[in-house]
């Protein structure tokens, strides 16, 4: 453009101008295509993580659909992409329908909960602030993997966590699922081992129980056989006959213990009479410590709840025992119960040493104990706190050293085994 001198700088202008526009342009394309590679390769790197981990991972829509699933998952139903995406869980796997139904209605439960407690705020709110939308939400029942399930032979502990999408308002739920079954057998041989070992101590406690009388009635009958008088027999006798009697209970209630452990289904259980029993059987296998031991009862009337026998008199059992050895010969047992707020509320309070401070937190971990080696295993108190929580119940320490400790186990009157 040559039309002067005014046109040509403006064109020269222009020209320059369309050149750094076109350079710009370029940079820019480079950048987009440098971040899409980028986005790509995150997007790849992401994706191979999740499918390598051994948990089972699934992301699932507000209609429980699934939108993602991991390797692990697919290895467990034998299902691929096109089989399971944009279906429910149930409808994805025939096999163990009833588990993926009831799982698939745990999901609904913790969404509905979702929108109704924990609606994500929004970013205009002044405090709003950015989640990590795979980070475990803090509902009470989801810590920690505590809800497990069963397929077929293995068993999985899972755990849900919020997919927040800012773009999008329904927000989506993951869930990890982390097969426990080797942990589980571990600890039922564990839980077994603690009980035999009960069992030794007990056995020794009834040995010694045992003889007391039966030296008493030999020593008596031998008088019978030596008493030529017939007024000084009867109450020779009848003494054989007390004797004899508190024996026969010592194996009566030997018996129901042993027919109460070979349970293996759920039933009415009364609190009360397995307190009493797990604490009569507690002070019979520390009988040789236990002369000066107070017992006092603040029992009420509460309602029954269906569990296994076995297990709620191994929790009692567990806890007494451990209060009456920690008394050494010498203190006062308090058992209490009430109902409060929809829950059996069961104390056992003992006047021992106490527990410090810094092992509160420890006492119901597996394998920590304060006894001697050989003494304890270090798993009594956890199965105790597995157990209540198998029930829906909850257990906690009280405790002051020199002032005794005292446990409070809680019960829902409803409770029942959450297998």
């Amino acid at each position: 453009i040559k039309t002067g001198d005014e046109i040509e700088s403006l064109a020269e202008e222009i020209n320059t101008m369309s050149r750094l526009l076109q350079k710009t342009f370029s940079g820019l394309e480079h950048q987009v295509e440098a971040k899409t590679q980028e986005v790509i390769y995150l997007k790849k790197y992401t994706e191979s993580i999740l499918m390598s981990v051994p948990e089972i991972i699934l992301i699932l829509d507000p209609d429980l659909k699934v939108e993602y699933a991991n390797a692990a998952f697919e290895q467990l139903t034998g299902c691929l992409p096109a089989r399971y995406l944009k279906n429910t869980l149930p409808e994805i796997s025939l096999q163990h329908s009833k588990e993926w139904n009831l799982l698939s209605k745990e999901v609904g439960k913790y969404q509905s909960g979702i929108k109704k407690d924990r609606l994500p705020p929004s970013q205009s709110d002044s405090n709003y602030k950015a989640k990590d939308p795979l980070a475990p939400s803090e509902g009470d029942a989801n810590k920690d993997f505590q809800n497990t399930i069963t397929l077929g032979d293995q068993n999985f502990a899972y755990q849900f966590f919020d997919v927040v999408l800012e773009e999008e308002k329904a927000q989506r739920t993951g869930l990890i699922m982390k097969d426990i079954t080797e942990e589980k057998l571990l600890l039922d041989k564990l839980t077994q081992a603690d009980k035999l070992s009960g069992l030794g101590t007990l056995a020794a406690g009834i040995a010694h129980e045992m003889n007391n009388p039966l030296y008493s009635i030999m020593g008596f009958t031998e008088a019978i056989l030596e008493e030529k008088q017939i007024s000084k027999i009867q109450p020779l006798a009848q003494k054989v006959l007390d004797r004899s009697k508190h024996m026969a209970s010592i194996i009566l209630n030997l018996s129901g213990y042993a027919r109460s452990s070979a349970q293996d289904t759920l039933k009415e259980i009364d609190i009360n009479e397995r307190l009493e029993a797990a604490t009569e059987m507690a002070l019979m296998s520390s009988s040789s410590y236990t002369d000066d031991i107070a017992l006092e009862k603040n029992l009420s009337s509460v309602p029954s709840i269906q569990a296994k026998p076995e297990e709620i008199q191994q929790v009692f059992l567990n806890i007494i025992s451990n209060a009456v050895q920690a008394m050494e010969g010498k203190g006062k047992l308090t058992l209490s119960s009430q109902q409060d707020n929809g829950f059996i509320v069961v104390q056992i309070r003992d006047t021992g040493p106490g527990i410090p401070p810094e092992y509160i937190s420890k006492v119901f971990d597996p394998f920590f104990t304060t006894k001697e080696q050989g003494e304890g295993t270090g798993l009594g108190l956890n199965i105790v706190h597995n157990i209540v929580e198998k029930y829906g119940g909850n257990i906690k320490i009280e405790s002051e050293p020199g002032e005794g400790t005292t446990f409070v186990i809680s019960f829902p009157v409803n409770a029942k085994k959450n297998e």
